[in-house]
């Protein structure tokens, strides 16, 4: 048997080497994923989890005896609030390419994809830990140069095709779907999970999925309009359609034109936000009943009714009765009158 005194190192140490990385790999599966729980418990991400700041603890036994390392996780400096804080430093070789600031293309991405980005996340914790573990994994110590300069390069694809990883990935930022293969942008289960997360995922979804309608349905429910990214038929589906104006009332923008027109399509849009008429068949804006109906599902809908309803007394009594602020759209004549102010206040 012999005892090796590995205290102060870090398993970067280890790497460079050559020796222990496989025993490495096994104790940063354990370790490095408890550390990992406790820091995301707590609200915070690490966000630079590499072999070069995994602690080796305590002394390494091996031949005869039972081989195992402790590691600890240590240099926090660039830990940050989940979800909040801003990404401030990484290590690129072993940061997603999410991490790294490395826009995907091919698509238009909202501003939300964005916030995302540069924010901290638990995924990027797991994909750096899950990186490391298979560049040590995979480590040959009798072709160390060879054997590191490749591993990262498949690492990232090996990660990249794995379907555990992505499929509890997704469920924390959906965006993260852009950089899994196709494969796994083509399954549906993992696919689904991701635009709960944010139906704006939609975007990075196989053609035959952006055109499935229970996928399509948890999208546009997540997000209205992650309906852009939806297969066209979608535009015209009156149900997909109402899912969408239902999350926000402005998708309308997005409906075919015989939506539009359906009643029950815009009023569902303007009980959500009563802007949502200026996307509305023209036909709707003089409709005095019509209008009546919606100003009462939300006042601001009056913003977009002709001039002869906005200077209706009764239908801008309607709209202040609901929503105060909506006077702003009436005549200046009513909004000089006493009654339908006192209505507003």
């Amino acid at each position: 048997a012999y005892m090796m005194d590995l205290g102060r190192c870090s398993v970067q140490d280890l790497l460079a080497t050559g020796f222990h990385t496989k025993a490495a790999a096994e104790a940063a599966q354990r370790d490095m994923s408890s550390a990992l729980q406790h820091f995301h418990a707590a609200g915070l991400g690490h966000m630079d989890v590499k072999p070069a700041n995994w602690l080796v603890t305590n002394k390494f036994t091996g031949s005869h005896g039972e081989s195992q390392l402790e590691l600890k996780l240590i240099d926090a400096g660039g830990a940050g609030r989940l979800g909040q804080d801003k990404v401030t430093s990484f290590t690129a070789d072993y940061a997603h390419p999410l991490h790294r600031g490395e826009l995907p293309s091919g698509f238009n991405k909202p501003d939300s994809f964005l916030k995302i980005m540069f924010c901290v996340h638990a995924f990027f914790d797991w994909y750096g830990l899950r990186k490391a573990i298979y560049v040590l994994s995979s480590f040959d110590s009798e072709r160390k140069e060879q054997t590191y300069r490749g591993a990262f390069q498949k690492a990232a694809a090996a990660l990249d095709s794995d379907r555990n990883f992505f499929m509890d990935a997704v469920r924390e930022n959906g965006w993260v779907l852009f950089y899994a293969c196709k494969a796994i942008q083509n399954d549906k289960d993992v696919v689904t999970e991701a635009v709960r997360q944010t139906g704006f995922a939609l975007a990075c979804a196989s053609e035959a999925l952006r055109g499935d309608r229970e996928v399509v349905t948890e999208a546009v429910r997540q997000r209205g309009f992650a309906l852009e990214y939806a297969c066209a038929k979608f535009r015209g589906d009156k149900q997909v359609v109402i899912e969408a104006v239902c999350q926000n009332g402005l998708a309308l923008d997005l409906a075919s034109d015989e939506l539009k027109a359906d009643e029950e399509v815009v009023a569902k849009a303007v009980r959500q936000n009563g802007r949502a008429l200026r996307y509305a068949c023209v036909k709707f804006m003089g409709d005095k009943d019509f209008i009546m109906n919606l100003v009462y599902l939300n006042g601001f809908a009056l913003e977009l009714a002709c001039n002869t309803l906005q200077a209706d007394k009764e239908v801008v009594t309607e709209a202040v009765r609901q929503n105060g602020t909506a006077l702003e759209y009436a005549s200046e004549e009513l909004k000089g009158d006493r009654e339908v102010v006192m209505e507003a206040a």
